[in-house]
């Protein structure tokens, strides 16, 4: 075996060890703690080695860097909601859908200034895309549940899957963005979360369905005082 490929493997075992994963571990844990209270901007290598007791390079070696770090961090913020939320199955249909923004607006609530951090960095004019994708991931788990639990006589033939979700999941995150400015309250949050959702909805139902959808719609753009989009229904 050459000397250069005896290197690699040494390499992979060193930071694949227990005593590495565990320092992993740690890492991440501080990096979450350092995007909490100073947000993506104030986020840097030097106070997180500080913080985590290790080496600048540790921290290159084990994420690839500071775009690595982020990416890892928020996966594994998304990962946990992912698990918690796992405790009471989510179904697909659509009063299940409906009723699973309460548990978004709660922890909504409960990690606010994280929240908000990570609206701004999905929107950042530098977008980091491994922390972009996680992010994405639990909207477009939850259209792509609804998906698979309706028939498809009740969707529009030849409908454009991975169109559809980012559609939804650009409508949500557009959400957020107007609670983290202040422009939505926490209070009506949740609803806002249905209604987004039910919209898209409208765009792809045919039959019973949609003249179901169309009621659930127009009854929550009354309760907030909204017009309804008389072009999406």
């Amino acid at each position: 075996m050459q000397l250069n490929e005896m290197s690699r493997i040494a390499g992979r075992q060193r930071y694949s060890s227990p005593v590495m994963q565990e320092r992993r571990r740690r890492i991440l844990a501080e990096a979450r703690a350092l995007l909490a209270e100073a947000g993506e901007p104030g986020f840097n290598i030097r106070e997180l080695s500080r913080r985590a007791g290790v080496s600048s390079r540790t921290l290159y070696h084990a994420f690839g860097g500071r775009d690595g770090i982020l990416g890892h961090a928020i996966a594994e913020h998304i990962e946990a909601l992912r698990e918690e939320w796992a405790a009471n199955p989510l179904g697909g249909d659509i009063d299940s859908i409906l009723a699973e923004y309460d548990t978004v607006a709660v922890e909504i609530e409960r990690n606010s200034a994280y929240n908000r951090m990570l609206v701004a960095l999905f929107f950042s004019v530098n977008p980091i895309r491994p922390a972009l994708e996680s992010i994405r991931s639990l909207p477009a788990d939850r259209f792509g549940r609804w998906l698979d639990a309706t028939p498809k006589r009740a969707l529009l033939p030849r409908l454009d899957r991975e169109r559809a979700i980012d559609r939804y999941v650009n409508g949500e995150l557009s959400t957020y963005r107007y609670w983290a400015s202040n422009r939505i309250a926490l209070a009506a949050l949740a609803d806002e979360l249905r209604i987004n959702f039910l919209s898209n909805l409208l765009s792809i139902t045919v039959g019973p369905l949609r003249t179901d959808i169309v009621r659930r719609y127009a009854r929550l753009c009354a309760k907030h005082g909204r017009t309804e989009n008389r072009h999406a229904i």
